[in-house]
């Protein structure tokens, strides 16, 4: 018998950095999502290997519940393909039975525990600590659910942001729970006594029929290999599978979208410039071996006008060749606006999409400068020179202008989704407003197409183009030294991190360090960002 291991280690990502560097690599490890599907269709290719183990590491985690998603419908595809599945995990949490219930086995660690607490997002809030060091704050946004500046806007949840984030998690427990019990033939009732406060031992999580046994890992592979059971290593990952000389892109967008070109962001971590990433959509618009594209969405938003470039040109794709888009964890605000060139929206169940919204986020530090002895004066031209400086406050002249501004690009969301979707202004403003909605809400809302993955959606284009047998090829291609290469497989990259630390108390501490650090040079453009994120009016350093 011939066997593969999948190991899940690292934060999610779907591939690697956009702007890869010898100094950003450091001691965490990324999983990255496009090197696992292709190693899985290598299996599924194959027919010598029988059994896979999917070793997965504490340091497995994803940023959203869309992430692990995507892993597990994979796992699904191997189980369902005929081969045996064995799942092993020291700790089995929410995460690692959700992934298990789609494998043939269950295995843990002797000492390992097993317990599904439910979900939890935790929201930091800066206004009164902002308040008390003199930092005022200026928020102007269309959308009572747009709540990415709400960290100085407010000192606690608001209704509307505490409703669609319950809402959220609630959908995310529920589909979790349907996959969950079907898999591993539980009831509703078992994974509701977990919920409950239930933490099991390795031997009770047997007894009870969560986990099949309790081993290492280790053991399991030294007893196959003691009965002559041989490991096939898999193939390096590269960035393709699948044959034939005609191809489908799967273009990734991950990150904060910013105008000019891509960089490393001290708040947003990855950060994917218009001006870095158009090239890819043109050299794929030219490309004719390539037939047809999958734009796979993973980011939160950001700039207004770069996610209108991008989209302009992702619109001049589509008018050439089939382009439909797979959202990845979250596709959002700025996210979602670059997917209405697309002629189909494919969303996980537990994708975080919509925030059709749009903030401004003005911080003014005089009265924080003048704590320390700083005196700021500033001479102008005119009356409004330096609106956006970080060194006066906001007039309500000039909020007017502002609010202006941001409702002109509000309603043009509106529009472009309209368009996009075939539907009148009104209708889409009722799912409008900020909101976010998983990808099995934005169905109902026709914000989205179907509720399918990354492999749903390349199959469309395959069935579109009358391609069974396309190669199927994963772009940017981001040109790398051979000693980033190798840093990055010893040590994986911090990107990995940013992109999980983008909506978390870490997030948000380093704000406050970046924020009384350097108070000189801000700017307030307008930003498109999902709920739960926190941009600081478009802050250049």
């Amino acid at each position: 018998m011939k066997y593969a291991v999948l190991k899940l280690s690292g934060v999610y990502r779907e591939t690697g950095p956009a702007v890869p560097s010898i100094l950003s690599t450091r001691t965490d490890r990324q999983f990255r999502f496009d090197h696992f599907l292709i190693r899985v269709e290598h299996i599924l290719a194959s027919g010598k290997i029988s059994t896979v183990i999917i070793d997965c590491a504490h340091d497995f985690h994803t940023m959203l519940a869309g992430g692990t998603e995507s892993v597990r419908e994979q796992l699904e595809r191997l189980t369902g393909s005929g081969r045996t599945t064995i799942f092993y995990a020291a700790e089995y949490g929410p995460v690692q039975i959700y992934l298990a219930s789609a494998c043939s086995r269950r295995m843990m660690h002797p000492l390992g525990t097993l317990s599904f607490l439910g979900l939890s997002r935790s929201f930091l809030f800066f206004k009164p600590a902002a308040d008390k060091l003199g930092v005022e704050s200026t928020v102007v946004r269309r959308g009572r659910y747009k709540s990415a500046g709400d960290r100085f806007r407010t000192d606690r949840m608001d209704p509307f942001n505490r409703e669609q984030y319950e809402r959220y998690l609630h959908g995310a427990v529920r589909e979790m729970g349907k996959k969950i019990t079907a898999g591993t033939g539980k009831t509703e009732g078992d994974l509701n006594e977990l919920i409950g406060g239930r933490i099991l031992s390795a031997e009770s999580a047997v007894e009870e029929g969560w986990v099949h046994e309790v081993r290492t890992s280790s053991q399991l592979r030294r007893e196959w290999k003691q009965q002559k059971h041989r490991n096939r290593s898999l193939k390096k990952a590269r960035r393709s599978f699948g044959r034939g000389r005609k191809k489908i892109a799967v273009l990734v967008f991950e990150g904060a979208i910013i105008d000019g070109k891509s960089k490393r962001h001290p708040l947003l971590g990855q950060a994917v410039g218009a001006e870095s990433f158009l090239p890819h959509v043109h050299k794929l618009t030219d490309d004719s071996s390539v037939k047809g594209v999958v734009l796979r969405i993973n980011s939160g938003g950001g700039s207004a006008a770069a996610s209108e470039d991008i989209l302009n040109a992702l619109s001049e794709l589509g008018k050439k060749k089939p382009l439909v888009v797979s959202m990845s964890e979250v596709a959002a605000s700025g996210g979602y606006w670059i997917s209405c060139g697309a002629e189909r929206i494919f969303a996980q169940a537990n994708t975080l999409t919509g925030s059709i919204g749009v903030i401004s986020l003005h911080l003014a530090l005089q009265n924080l400068l003048k704590r320390y002895g700083i005196n700021a004066e500033s001479l102008r031209t005119g009356p409004h020179a330096d609106l956006g400086s970080a060194l006066r406050s906001i007039t309500e002249e000039e909020k007017k202008m502002l609010d202006g501004t941001v409702e002109h690009i509000y309603r043009t969301f509106i529009r472009k989704v309209a368009d996009a979707r075939s539907r009148d202004p009104r209708q889409v403003e009722k799912a409008a407003a900020g909101r976010v909605w998983s990808g099995s809400d934005a169905l109902q809302e026709s914000l989205v197409d179907e509720v399918g993955g990354l492999v749903q959606a390349i199959d469309h284009l395959k069935n579109r183009l009358g391609l069974p047998k396309a190669k199927i090829v994963f772009y940017p291609k981001i040109k790398r030294s051979l000693v980033e290469r190798l840093l990055e497989r010893e040590s994986g990259d911090d990107l990995a991190v940013a992109a999980e630390e983008m909506t978390g108390e870490h997030y948000s501490l380093q704000l406050m360090k970046v924020l009384f650090r350097d108070t000189t040079g801000l700017t307030a453009p307008l930003v498109l960002l999902p709920e739960g994120t926190l941009w600081t009016g478009g802050i250049t350093w």
